[in-house]
């Protein structure tokens, strides 16, 4: 008896933790990643067309010049004339989330990502966007 209870038990904890990653994995669900690079510095502008409303926006960043040390970049995400995410994000490969300025409401449309480097080095990076559902 004990040998099928523990074979039971194994299977139960087996279905429950594949139920708990696709859940989790359901709820952040990437829907757009867009992103620009520059081989000098500078700031970039990019565009990204979303089809479905999202409720995060996450930016990563690399650093590709020569310098060391942690840099930054500010990211301003609109949509029209309205400004509806904000974030200084260090180019160090890793998504950081985005200030929001309408409550985690991204409605379907296009949104103007302009990317500032903090301090205005002049060396080579890049920026991704990542819109979430």
């Amino acid at each position: 008896m004990k040998k099928h209870l523990k074979k039971i038990t194994s299977l139960f904890l087996v279905f429950t933790l594949i139920f708990a990653f696709s859940t989790v994995s359901y709820a952040a669900t990437q829907h757009k990643v867009n992103g620009a690079s520059t081989p000098t510095g500078g700031t970039l502008k990019y565009y990204s067309q979303i089809t479905r409303d999202c409720n995060a926006i996450t930016a990563d960043g690399d650093y590709y010049g020569s310098g060391s040390g942690t840099y930054y970049a500010v990211v301003v995400v609109q949509k029209g004339l309205l400004t509806v995410a904000h974030g200084i994000i260090p180019l160090d490969g890793k998504e950081h989330t985005l200030d929001s300025y309408v409550n985690n409401n991204y409605t379907t449309g296009t949104y103007k990502i302009t990317v500032t480097p903090s301090g205005g080095f002049m060396a080579s990076y890049g920026v991704s966007t990542h819109f979430y559902y």
